[in-house]
């Protein structure tokens, strides 16, 4: 298979355009040329795989003769999206009992209530809400377990000024932070996180609601990605109406 350089990925896009979610991995894939892609030809692309950051998205005519080829490219695959029942049978025929199966939580963007978003940016809390600035950047990781900022980022400027991300802070300390775990130019994917010691007082529903505010405030699609209902559960404190439940296929050595 042929490994898709930045500037020829455009011609891919039709393959995935109908994949029904992780819009926000493909764009940034084919746009900005994160991840990888790989396909079975570049002049005339019939199949494609994207690898980005762990997820795994198959896409095109699962019935080309190469298709088997194609899914044993990765030796592990940490999280494939099995939108397609055709992709799905030809997964099980080369792998077989070596897929896992788990369930995740997607949640639309177009069922948002802005109105909640509103409230909770009203909240007196928010006062120790601020938007990340350079000076924070090399504690992200150690605070917040972030890494997407050193790998889905070119640098630390582009993440500071393009991640739409917010910290909450007391006394100086970070305490939980949301931000673009993936970007592009239509679509986000948000990373949260909150210090074990001082979860369940609502400090990511606080980052969360002032990350989508900026989001909406610049035209951008965050739908919301669950992995556990906690996630879920938090997305509906923030206004998401609406719960998909949808598959992912793990594979291991």
């Amino acid at each position: 298979m042929i490994i898709v350089s930045k500037s020829e990925r455009p011609n891919l896009y039709p393959l995935f355009k109908d994949v029904p979610m992780w819009k926000a991995a493909i764009t940034s894939a084919i746009e900005e040329g994160y991840g990888e892609i790989r396909t079975n030809s570049l002049s005339n692309p019939s199949m494609a795989v994207l690898f980005y950051g762990g997820l795994v998205i198959y896409a095109g005519n699962s019935s080309n003769h190469n298709a088997r080829d194609l899914v044993k490219e990765y030796p592990v695959q940490p999280a494939i999206l099995a939108y397609s029942e055709d992709w799905n049978k030809v997964l099980l025929k080369v792998y077989g009992e070596k897929l896992k199966s788990t369930v995740r939580y997607h949640l639309p963007f177009e069922n948002l209530s802005y109105n909640r978003i509103s409230e909770i940016n009203k909240y007196d809390l928010c006062k120790n809400v601020k938007a990340i600035g350079y000076a924070d950047f090399n504690y992200l990781q150690d605070k917040l377990s972030w890494e997407h900022q050193f790998h889905h980022y070119k640098n630390q400027e582009e993440f500071v000024d393009r991640s739409y991300g917010f910290l909450y802070k007391e006394e100086g300390q970070i305490l939980a932070g949301a931000s673009a775990f993936i970007r592009s130019s239509k679509y986000m994917e948000c990373q949260v996180n909150t210090l074990e010691a001082h979860r369940r007082r609502g400090l990511a529903t606080l980052v969360s609601a002032a990350f989508i505010s900026k989001c909406i405030e610049n035209d951008k699609n965050i739908s919301w990605d669950a992995a556990n209902r906690a996630s879920v559960n938090l997305a509906k404190r923030l206004g998401y109406e609406q719960v998909e439940q949808y598959e992912i296929l793990e594979l291991f050595p």
